[in-house]
């Protein structure tokens, strides 16, 4: 009797023991999904370039023209100040103050060629105006030159739709799944009420009707060319 009650209290024990590395393996993995870096949408606060101030803000109706130059490997897959990556083969640009992300058209004022990039990061130049990435600066034909002048505008719209898809992906409840949409009203309607059936005509089923008129004037004109004069005319 002993035995088995000693059996029973360690078979307890160690039911116990599992049970709680269980519930801290499912603790560590929540606290690792909760403190996961997703991209997310930045703007941040003033700051200085070599005592040159610069002031973030959002510029639905920006538009202006400086210079441009382009990044390769040296910041190939670095991370970006909103936890994006900087690639030298997608279309992507780095800008001292737009929102981050942001949809721009940048436009070669040297050749007129124009494309719409993302920009995902900050750089930290003075003398230009943007720095894209070597994909876009080959597109945009001015790889070889280095730097190049060009006008930015601000894709409104695009713009604002990536703010809120950037935002949500940084909410708590991004990645929850909802069972269930609940509603107070529930209609019911009946979908051969909206289908318009369309009457199919069969050019077979009777003869073909072809209208006339009634011929008044019986009189016939003749337009002849080719003659030297009118008493030429006369004798045909």
């Amino acid at each position: 009797m002993i035995k088995l009650l000693i059996s029973f209290l360690l078979l307890s024990f160690l039911i116990g023991c599992k049970i709680k590395e269980i519930d801290s393996t499912s603790e560590i993995y929540s606290e690792i999904k909760s403190n996961q870096d997703g991209i997310k949408y930045v703007l941040g606060n003033t700051y200085y370039i070599e005592g040159v101030e610069y002031k973030p803000k959002e510029n639905y109706n920006y538009n202006k023209i400086g210079l441009a130059s382009f990044y390769g490997p040296e910041l190939h897959k670095i991370k970006t100040i909103n936890n994006d990556y900087n690639n030298v083969t997608e279309l992507l640009g780095r800008h001292k103050t737009l929102p981050i992300p942001s949809i721009v058209k940048i436009t070669n004022l040297e050749n007129g060629l124009s494309l719409t990039l993302k920009i995902n990061d900050r750089h930290k130049e003075n003398s230009t105006l943007i720095q894209v990435s070597r994909k876009a600066s080959q597109l945009l034909k001015f790889y070889k030159n280095k730097i190049t002048k060009v006008r930015i505008e601000v894709l409104s719209d695009p713009s604002k739709q990536m703010k809120v898809v950037t935002e949500s992906m940084t909410e708590p409840s991004f990645n929850k799944t909802i069972n269930a949409s609940p509603t107070e009203n529930v209609t019911i309607s009946d979908l051969n009420e909206n289908i318009t059936i369309e009457k199919k005509i069969n050019i077979l089923d009777g003869p073909i009707v072809i209208g006339f008129e009634k011929i008044q004037n019986k009189n016939l004109f003749l337009k002849v060319f080719d003659f030297q004069s009118y008493e030429e005319l006369k004798k045909i």
